[in-house]
């Protein structure tokens, strides 16, 4: 796993390939990691996105509610 220099140290785009490359090799936690971490420092809408795609893909494959609760305020959110 990436330590959050190295993460800063990504461009948006690798960062935003990188944390989708996880989560679609189920590494949940490190995705999330790299979407948090690159989004505190550019707010870029792309990593947003990744990161609410990320928490709706991991809903799915867990069904945890906790998450789908979660998930639909993140949807909410985003929509406003």
């Amino acid at each position: 796993m990436l330590t959050q220099e190295e993460i800063r140290g990504l461009s948006t785009k690798d960062a935003l390939y990188l944390g989708i490359a996880k989560s679609w090799n189920f590494e949940f936690e490190a995705a999330k990691s790299i979407f948090e971490t690159k989004l505190v420092q550019t707010n870029d809408f792309r990593l947003r996105l990744g990161l609410k795609e990320l928490i709706l893909f991991e809903v799915i494959i867990t069904g945890s509610k906790k998450l789908i609760e979660a998930s639909s305020l993140d949807v909410e959110e985003l929509e406003e």
